[in-house]
């Protein structure tokens, strides 16, 4: 079976369809998306949402889990310099 292309192009309008699977509580995700709204391409692209960590919940209970976002974050301003994206804010629920 033929695996579905990611990228489509329209003949009678010369435009690109473009398929991005995305994770609304991916940081990288987003940093994806501001690219392609600056690139001027948010209207080529059909959104894929999907649930990375359908377990993920949003109160931080360890120090792990608070040490994980801050990590992702610096990721994010390493490589996405670009990007604005401030530091998350966030207070340990005790479990």
């Amino acid at each position: 079976m033929q695996k579905p292309a990611l990228l489509k192009s329209s003949p009678a309008h010369n435009q690109l369809n473009i398929q991005v699977f995305s994770d609304l509580n991916c940081p990288f995700c987003f940093a994806m998306h501001e690219r392609i709204e600056a690139l001027g391409l948010s209207k080529e692209v059909s959104w894929c949402l999907v649930e990375h960590a359908p377990g993920f919940n949003s109160e931080l209970k360890t120090d792990e889990q608070a040490a994980l976002i801050l990590h992702e974050h610096s990721l994010i301003r390493q490589r996405a310099r670009e990007i604005e994206i401030t530091r998350p804010h966030f207070v340990l629920i005790p479990a």
